[in-house]
């Protein structure tokens, strides 16, 4: 109740700083104020309506308007839609006195159909002879509702001045126009007055040829008006005058007759309701208006909690949309009920509408920002359909398409909401110069800063259309190594061994980019590359044996797929190289995989290196002996278990022995299995050069031996 009682005395000033201590004039007339408009229609009592020299003219277009209301409110002459103007607020004014005073009368709370009839055509008397007012100057959003004042203030000024003329009128018809100059047949002045009409040409909407009320006399009428408020409305009621109009047209509700049920009030009541406490405003109106903002504070209020109670759900992405989607039309409403409903006017009028316009551009705009979000977010529940095993390359191209969708639907609400916020502006009554020169802001701001991010955003557009970087990929671009996790339209996120690398679009499409992922059938993979020194086993027949192990571990293991394993020899360096596609998803999987391989590779190369050795004897072991020694080999390598005989031969001659090279082939699961068969080798030629006599000198030098 606390939190009711602020904002309605925070309403009440507002409301009432807004009519009467802050001057919003200027706003409403799009310009500051001129005080020497109309001064000079003030006429002592004069010769009266009927005696002017249009009224028989006035006499006929009331007929023809009274008859068939269709034609436009303006003329090709002064004359014309002068008369049209005054012929339809007559009309107008008449209908509203006759129901709003007489038909009150009859039963019910609402109008029957045939006064129902009578009120529509009513109003468009009303509507058309208000549009023979250029309120160009007005703010948009409350030109309609200030021209239909401006109306009925310009409908008692008329009053006066044709009843109250001590002279004859001359308005000029068309044929009266040639007569008159150029500059007198553009812009018609009123005589003894500053009230002009302006032959359009044709632009903001308005019809080329025809004769409008001028901006200038439009946005000075309340200043007039003001000074024969009392005089007008003291002439006796007659077929045109209407001394009523402007009183039941303000005090009222509705445009232009009140509601049955408000028309059927007693007196009394009429009179309570209609006193004025803000500005022109009556009792009847402060009190609804603050109803009504105090019910859409509430249901804003309570849909913006509801918002923040939202978790990250689909149902909860449309019940988002839909709260943000309430206040839309509620805010129309809210703003519609107050302008035209409790028929706010003047300045009460401009601060309402402003405040409910920005309201409901604001609320556009969110509305945009969660629909673009839920459009962009939506791809998830697609991807969590698509595989299970988050695999498939269905699921990278729908991943990839989320980031490429995501930064569009994020740019694409942005230049909405920058739409949104020029026509809010326009709505607000900033003239189009100033409006095109806030959109050089964004350029300016190009030059003088953000040329890097243009940069950026062309790039991202251009790597969106190459796809040379998509998620999921294996990269490395410039010296950042990692996965790609994020292609937006500023930059790319890099998931590197260290953390994630943010890394500018521009920076990406200026450096070389290695991509290490390639596509096997329905998969994205990534390429393992290894490269291990292997100067400890460098003869032909161990790197043919190398190269095959390698090629059998790799084929044998299907985490590893599409194997290359080749030998590089730069110089005197031996360099094993090996590559290989893997499946993986992040960093820790990839180290695995990469140190299984390493650890792998480097016991095949400690095996091959240890199956082909030097076995060196005395110079004292016979030829018979030195014919036996390759046979005495094979047959011990026979007889150990998954070890294969691969050749041996007597290699050289040296200091201290004769050498035997031998070669063998373990077909072994473990490098540990292999070297305890090693070593049972070892035992074995030892235990069988001692029974055939064959001794190993002393010193022995054992080595790798080149061919």
């Amino acid at each position: 109740m606390k939190k009711f009682k602020k904002f309605f005395t925070i309403f009440i000033c507002f409301a009432f700083l807004s009519s009467g201590f802050f001057n919003i004039s200027s706003i409403q007339a799009g310009g500051s104020e001129n005080k020497t408009t109309l001064e000079n229609i003030s006429f002592p009592y004069g010769i009266g309506l009927s005696s002017q020299p249009f009224f028989d003219d006035l006499e006929k277009n009331y007929e023809k308007w009274k008859n068939n209301p269709i034609a436009p409110g303006t003329g090709k002459s002064p004359k014309e839609t002068i008369l049209n103007f005054y012929s339809l607020m007559s009309l107008a004014g008449d209908i509203e006195n006759n129901i709003y005073h007489y038909g009150k009368k009859k039963p019910g709370l609402f109008w029957d159909k045939e006064t129902k009839n009578k009120i529509k055509k009513g109003e468009i008397y009303f509507i058309k002879a208000a549009h023979t007012l250029d309120g160009s100057s007005f703010a948009k959003s409350v030109r309609e509702h200030l021209s239909d004042e401006a109306a009925v203030e310009l409908k008692h000024i008329f009053d006066y001045i044709f009843n109250s003329s001590k002279k004859e009128i001359i308005l000029p018809s068309y044929e009266n126009l040639n007569a008159l100059n150029e500059y007198e047949q553009k812009e018609w002045k009123l005589p003894n007055s500053k009230i002009s009409l302006i032959r359009s040409d044709g632009k903001d909407g308005f019809v080329s040829g025809q004769y409008y009320f001028s901006d200038y006399t439009v946005r000075n009428i309340r200043y007039a008006f003001k000074k024969i408020e009392y005089e007008a409305e003291s002439l006796p009621k007659n077929k045109y005058t209407t001394p009523h109009f402007y009183s039941d047209f303000i005090h009222t509700p509705g445009l232009l007759v009140p509601p049955k049920w408000y028309a059927s009030l007693p007196d009394k009541v009429h009179e309570i309701f209609e006193i004025e406490i803000i500005g022109n405003q009556t009792i009847f109106q402060i009190f609804f208006a603050f109803i009504t903002v105090l019910l859409y504070s509430i249901f804003v209020i309570k849909i913006s909690n509801a918002i923040k109670k939202l978790n990250i759900s689909v149902k909860s992405d449309y019940l988002r949309i839909y709260y943000a989607f309430i206040p839309i039309p509620l805010t129309k409403i809210s703003e519609l009920f107050i302008d035209k409903f409790l028929n706010f006017t003047g300045n009460t009028l401009i601060f309402f509408t402003f405040i409910f316009e920005i309201l409901f551009y604001f609320s556009l705009a969110i509305f945009t920002i969660f629909l673009f979000e839920f459009i962009g977010n939506n791809f998830f529940n697609k991807l969590q359909n698509v595989s299970s095993t988050r695999s498939g390359h269905k699921y990278i191209d729908l991943l990839r398409l989320k980031t490429f969708v995501r930064p569009v639907c994020r740019a694409s609400s942005t230049v909405i909401c920058i739409v949104l916020l020029y026509n809010l502006l326009l709505s607000l009554g900033v003239p189009t110069n100033a409006v095109l020169a806030l959109s050089a802001v964004p350029g300016l701001a190009i030059g003088l800063g953000a040329s890097k991010l243009l940069g950026n955003l062309i790039s991202g557009l251009a790597m969106q259309a190459d796809q040379h970087l998509n998620v999921g990929n294996f990269c490395k671009v410039g010296d950042t190594l990692g996965y790609v996790k994020r292609v937006g339209l500023r930059s790319i996120d890099i998931q590197a061994f260290e953390g994630c690398v943010t890394i500018p679009n521009a920076f990406a499409e200026g450096t070389n980019v290695i991509n290490y992922s390639s596509l096997e059938g329905d998969l994205i993979k990534q390429s393992l590359n290894l490269k291990i020194d292997i100067d400890n086993a460098s003869s032909p027949w161990q790197k043919k044996e190398l190269i095959r192990f390698c090629q059998k571990f790799l084929n044998e293991d299907k985490c590893y797929s599409n194997p290359i394993v080749s030998i590089d020899k730069e110089g005197a360096k031996t360099t094993l190289v090996i590559y290989a596609l893997i499946l993986n998803k992040d960093w820790k999987e990839y180290l695995e995989l990469r140190d299984k391989l390493s650890l792998k590779t480097s016991e095949i190369i400690g095996q091959v290196s240890l199956s082909r050795f030097v076995v060196g004897v005395s110079y004292d072991t016979t030829s018979k002996q030195l014919a036996e020694i390759p046979e005495l080999i094979k047959e011990i390598v026979n007889e150990i278990d998954d070890l294969e005989y691969g050749g041996c031969k007597f290699s050289q001659i040296n200091q201290f022995s004769y050498d035997f090279v031998v070669c063998i082939v373990g077909e072994l699961g473990t490098y540990s299995n292999f070297l305890k068969t090693y070593d049972n080798l070892n035992k074995s030629l030892i235990a069988k050069f001692a029974e055939k006599n064959i001794k190993i000198p002393f010193p022995t030098t054992t080595f790798d031996q080149k061919n």
